[in-house]
């Protein structure tokens, strides 16, 4: 099995060196396109970001936070999202990313229903679907099914193997 590199960039990192991230044996970039449900709360450096990334010959992916506390909030985060990234060629998944504070106490049901309405959004536009987050939210928060319907990406800090 390949092992790839992928390096999770926002506008919180500030000036990215797109070329030094390659020649540190990245493969590619996954970029916070943005939050929320309003294309007013793209990353403000996500299509520099993009354009860097690409001339460097990085794979691109990208990732929505999410904020959403229902299917329908969810539904209108996908279509933002969709807007945000709507001229760029995604070599990598497109995220839903739900791990916000605000979406801890919901269920379990109503998170995993969250997360197949936003990726069946992007499935039925044509992009990769997955899901981020962190261990806890996977176990807690997300219905083990999803692991095998969507790419999925588990937040990592310290270097620990996933358990999901």
């Amino acid at each position: 099995m390949a092992e790839y590199k992928i390096l999770d960039v926002s506008c919180h990192n500030g000036n990215v060196d797109f070329t030094q991230v390659k020649k540190a044996g990245y493969t590619g970039v996954i970029l916070r396109a943005g939050f929320g449900k309003s294309i007013t709360q793209k990353d403000k450096c996500f299509d520099t970001y993009y354009k860097d990334a690409k001339l460097a010959g990085l794979n691109v992916g990208a990732y929505w936070y999410s904020y959403s506390k229902t299917s329908s909030e969810a539904l209108l985060e996908a279509k933002t999202f969709l807007q945000a990234i709507k001229d760029c060629q995604l070599e990598l998944p497109c995220y839903y990313d739900i791990e916000d504070k605000t979406q801890i106490p919901l269920s379990k049901t109503i998170c995993t229903e969250m997360a197949n309405t936003f990726c069946k959004y992007l499935e039925d536009n044509k992009y990769w679907a997955g899901i981020y987050s962190y261990d806890s939210f996977f176990g807690s928060n997300l219905d083990m099914s999803i692991q095998s319907r969507y790419a999925i990406w588990v937040a990592r800090v310290d270097g620990r193997k996933p358990q999901f």
